[in-house]
C-alpha cells in the first residue's frame, strides 16, 4: 500500500510512503538537498524562538519533557551515567543535564542547531567518527524517523554504549488514535523530514534485531495534543479542537496502549 503525504510544515510538495514490512513505512524520492527542508523559521526543535500559542505550547511541554527524560535516566541507569544525546538540536536537554552535573556530550549535524547549542558550553559533535569514548546512556528522542541509514547507526552507538548501557528512543505512531483522526494531515508525519514511520511493534522488532533487550515502552502524553494541535493548523481548523482530539487520543490510548508516541528503553548486554 502507498500513501501521498504532503510537507504541510514547508514546501508544501508531496512525497510517496511506502510500506516495507509490517507496521514500518518509509518515505519515497527523497530528495538530496534534505538540509534544505529544516532550514525554515518554524522547524521548532532548530528554533529557540516561541511563536503564536503551538509555540508556547510546545515550550511548556518541553520544560515538563526534561524533567521525565531526567526521572527515566536515573531510573533505568547507574548513578552518574554518562550521557550522550544523539540529535540534541540546540541542546536545551543538554544544557538542562549538565546543570545538574551530569557528563554530557551531544551529536547535531544541523548546522545552525550545533552552533547555538555550542555556545552553551556544551561538548559537541557534528561526525558521528569525533565521538570518543563509551556512554552509559545514549538518547534518541524524536530523531531516529530522521535518519536514513538506521541500520548503521544503531551498530555505530551500540559499539559507544557500556556493557549494561541504555539506549532510549522516542518516536512517533502512526496507529495512535490522533494519525488515525487527521490521516493525511497528522503532523507527525512531517514529511520528508521525517524518513521512516514506525508502529509501535515494528519499532520494538526493529531495534530488538540489534540484541538490545526492550526494558520498559513509556507513553508520551502531550505528543497527542501538540500534535493534533499542528495537525489542526495544517487543516486549517482551530487550537481548541486540536486539544480536544489530543485528550480524545489519550483517553483512547489508555484502553489500547498505542499511544502518539512511545519511549522505549533497550539495554545492552542482559
Amino acid at each position: 500500500m502507498r500513501m501521498k503525504i504532503k510537507d504541510f510544515a514547508h514546501t508544501k510538495e508531496e512525497f510517496k510512503l511506502k510500506r516495507v514490512e509490517e507496521g514500518l513505512y518509509k518515505t519515497q524520492n527523497l530528495p538530496q538537498n534534505l538540509d534544505f527542508y529544516y532550514d525554515f523559521e518554524e522547524y521548532i526543535s532548530h528554533d529557540e524562538s516561541k511563536k503564536g500559542i503551538i509555540g508556547r505550547v510546545y515550550d511548556v511541554v518541553k520544560k515538563f519533557m526534561f524533567y521525565q527524560k531526567l526521572n527515566l535516566i536515573k531510573k533505568y541507569s547507574n548513578e552518574n551515567p554518562k550521557v550522550l544525546d544523539y540529535g540534541c538540536g540546540t541542546g536545551d536537554f543538554l544544557d538542562y543535564l549538565n546543570q545538574k552535573k551530569y557528563k554530557v556530550e551531544g551529536f547535531e549535524p544541523t548546522q545552525k542547531a550545533n552552533e547555538i547549542a555550542s555556545k552553551k558550553d556544551l561538548k559537541m559533535h557534528s561526525d558521528v567518527n569525533s565521538i570518543i569514548g563509551k556512554f552509559d546512556v545514549i538518547t534518541l528522542f524524536h530523531v531516529l524517523e530522521h535518519v536514513e541509514d538506521i541500520d548503521y547507526l544503531i551498530k555505530r552507538l551500540k559499539q559507544k554504549l557500556n556493557e549494561n548501557g541504555i539506549l532510549i528512543i522516542a518516536v512517533p505512531n502512526h496507529e495512535s488514535k490522533d494519525a488515525k483522526i487527521y490521516k493525511e494531515f497528522w503532523a507527525a508525519w512531517d514529511v520528508p523530514r521525517h524518513i521512516w514511520h514506525f508502529s509501535k511493534s515494528s519499532l520494538i522488532r526493529k531495534i530488538k534485531s540489534y540484541s538490545l533487550k526492550l526494558i520498559s515502552v513509556k507513553p508520551l502524553f502531550f505528543d497527542a495534543i501538540y500534535i493534533s494541535m499542528v495537525s489542526e493548523k495544517y487543516k486549517q481548523g482551530n487550537s481548541i479542537k486540536g486539544i480536544l482530539n489530543g485528550l480524545y487520543a489519550n483517553l483512547s490510548a489508555l484502553k489500547t496502549k498505542s499511544w502518539s508516541s512511545h519511549i522505549f528503553i533497550f539495554k545492552k548486554g542482559i
